[in-house]
């Protein structure tokens, strides 16, 4: 039995009335933002159905999201225009983006595949367009804390469904079940390193509704949402997360300190442990995790871990040598899984049509280094901008962490995209870009 057939007729009325509704009505930006967010949801979570006792991904679904996605920023842009109320990132920021385009542009006009340039721009288009559309709509901050809320909610959704997965070792159709000895979760996504990204990047954020929250049993369901998420993390297997979500426990646990709050260091402490105990009790985590320093014994599991890391070796020293050999431009947008079977043609490892595995690696091979200087200029904005709003709100300590937490997720978010070849086209990336810069802009007008 398949379930929710009829979703492309649902998504193109659900959101051709939302965006009518969204021009006649004060609390338009609201609707056009979770609009946005269930789009999202739709893409990453993929929209599960239910046919042959197994959980399939519905593509026909995916792709009346994606269509619904983009007119849903079509529609934000044409309100914004007709009715003038539209609030822009400052002129420093918009020049940078118009620059990233235009190198986007250029190196797909020298490129020799230049079909793929259209995709990009699409994507890169999609992605700023959330930009714009989070800076117009957080003008307070009590919006920003509810638009946090949201994608928290997303995130737990989905670690519930990764939790769901291992309990009933439900068989997913992507090939990641036992591919280590051990089950993957996936969530509601295609590849467990990905889920693991997503749940990272919004897991800090819960420490900052932990802290904002008066009432007792509010910090204790928000202390069960933290473990849900660890949970989750630690059934992806994936050596990237678990790492990562180390060093988000250890600057949490920093920033806590800093602000005389001892007991959600000993929260932090607790799930250090468990992070530990997990490691010590569970020989094959162990064993996965050492195949990073080299020195897993090569067994059942062993080899093919090792497989994977000789694999992601041989695709990053291909890619910097792609890279110096178009130092300037770059091969083009998304060019780089064909390039690489070229460069890569006496590797028995490198699989056709294989992403960088790193997005730093990608966007300087795909767009050489005025690509990748521009982008780092971007980020470099970004967190800076974060820095300048933490030093203009000293005396509101909620404000304050916020900024601090909103780099921890940026950082988070950045380096699980140096283990993941998906650019920088990450919708939830640049959801915490304009957040960014949202916190940014309230802080110098004042309103909360």
């Amino acid at each position: 039995m398949v379930l929710f057939s009829d979703l492309r007729i649902l998504a193109i009325v659900f959101g051709g009335c939302l965006l009518v509704l969204s021009f006649f009505r004060p609390w338009r930006g609201l609707l056009i933002f979770s609009a946005a967010l269930f789009y999202e949801a739709a893409i990453d979570m993929k929209l599960f159905v239910i046919e042959s006792s197994h959980l399939y991904r519905s593509w026909d679904a995916l792709g009346s999201f994606k269509l619904f996605g983009m007119a849903i920023v079509i529609g934000w842009f044409l309100q914004a225009l007709i009715k003038k109320r539209v609030k822009l990132p400052p002129p420093s920021r918009i020049w940078l983006l118009i620059g990233i385009f235009m190198i986007i542009v250029i190196s797909g006009m020298f490129s020799i595949y230049k079909a793929n340039t259209l995709v990009y721009i699409y994507s890169f288009l999609g992605v700023v367009g959330i930009y714009f559309m989070i800076c117009d709509l957080c003008f307070e901050h009590k919006r920003i804390e509810q638009l946090l809320l949201v994608v928290a909610i997303a995130a737990l959704i989905n670690a519930l469904i990764a939790i769901v997965q291992y309990i009933f070792k439900i068989d997913v159709p992507w090939d990641l079940g036992y591919k280590f000895g051990q089950y993957r979760v996936v969530g509601g996504m295609s590849d467990p390193n990905y889920f693991g990204y997503q749940i990272l990047t919004v897991f800090p954020i819960i420490f900052f509704f932990f802290y904002r929250t008066r009432s007792k049993l509010k910090k204790i369901v928000l202390f069960a949402i933290e473990m849900i998420m660890v949970t989750s993390i630690v059934l992806t297997f994936s050596r990237a997360a678990f790492i990562t979500l180390c060093v988000v426990l250890f600057f949490l646990m920093i920033i806590f300190i800093k602000h005389k709050k001892l007991s959600y260091v000993i929260v932090i402490i607790l799930m250090t442990s468990l992070l530990g105990v997990v490691i010590f009790a569970n020989p094959k985590y162990s064993e996965r995790l050492s195949t990073l320093f080299g020195v897993a014994e090569i067994g059942q599991y062993g080899e093919t871990s090792e497989r994977t890391l000789k694999t992601r070796e041989d695709i990053f020293f291909t890619g910097t040598k792609m890279f110096l050999d178009h130092f300037w431009l770059g091969v083009g947008p998304n060019n780089f899984p064909i390039y690489l079977e070229s460069y890569a043609h006496r590797s028995l490892l490198i699989s056709r049509g294989r992403g960088a595995h790193n997005s730093f690696l990608g966007v300087s091979a795909e767009l050489g280094i005025f690509g990748l200087c521009l982008f780092l200029l971007w980020i470099l904005f970004i967190l800076k901008g974060l820095r300048f709003t933490r030093k203009r709100v000293p005396n509101d300590p909620s404000s304050a962490l916020l900024s601090e937490v909103l780099q921890i997720s940026i950082f988070a978010n950045l380096f699980m995209l140096t283990t993941l070849g998906t650019s920088f086209n990450v919708k939830l990336l640049w959801i915490w870009f304009g957040l960014a810069e949202a916190m940014r802009q309230v802080s110098i007008s004042g309103r909360t």
